[in-house]
This record gives C-alpha cells, structure tokens and sequence, in this order.
C-alpha cells in the first residue's frame, strides 16, 4: 500500500502526503502527515455529490477529480477497490499532475 502512494508522490513536485481508503471509507494506508480518516471521509461524502451531478450531466460515476485551494491541491484517483487522496501545494497545471496520478495508480 505505501509502495503505491509513494509512487504517486513522485509524480509531480511538491506532492507530500497521500492516503488509500477503501470504497466504505476506511484507511487502507497513509503516507505523509496527514489526518487519513479525515479525508477519506470527506472524499467519500464529496463524492456522493459529485456522483450526482455526474448522473444528471450524463457523465457516471466520478473516476479521477482535483480541488484546488489556496493553500493545497487535493488529488482523488480510484482504482479497482480503492481511491487514493494526494495532497501537495497548488500548481498551475492541476490537471496534468492528475493525468499523471492516474497513469500511475490504475
């Protein structure tokens, strides 16, 4: 589990914690201060949003999304039974670092 989100980490400067959950929201792993149960969480609960608005956009189930702040960048790619959060500062390209997470953690 570590192996893999350390993997992701090196996918773009300035990423430094990142967490595994599982799909009920549980960590699986963790790398990185970070509060992992806080922010499975809070991705599972976004994510049942997100999962509505995909439905009535006609776009499914989210697979891969990004939120940006001021301060940090949060990352979300699923795999097969899990998702990772990857966390770094924000960068001007949050899009292909996310292209870049999800080469790496399908």
């Amino acid at each position: 589990m570590s192996t893999n989100l350390r993997t992701l980490l090196a996918s773009a400067p300035r990423l430094d914690r990142a967490v595994e959950g599982a799909m009920d929201g549980s960590v699986l792993g963790l790398v990185g201060a970070l509060d992992g149960e806080s922010a499975a969480a809070v991705t599972i609960l976004a994510e049942d949003y997100l999962a509505e608005i995909g439905e009535l956009m006609g776009l499914g189930e989210p697979t891969a999304w990004s939120v940006s702040g001021a301060r940090s960048c949060y990352y979300i790619v699923h795999g097969a039974r899990s998702f990772a959060v990857v966390l770094g500062a924000p960068t001007k390209s949050p899009g292909r670092v996310l292209e870049r997470l999800i080469e790496r953690w399908v």
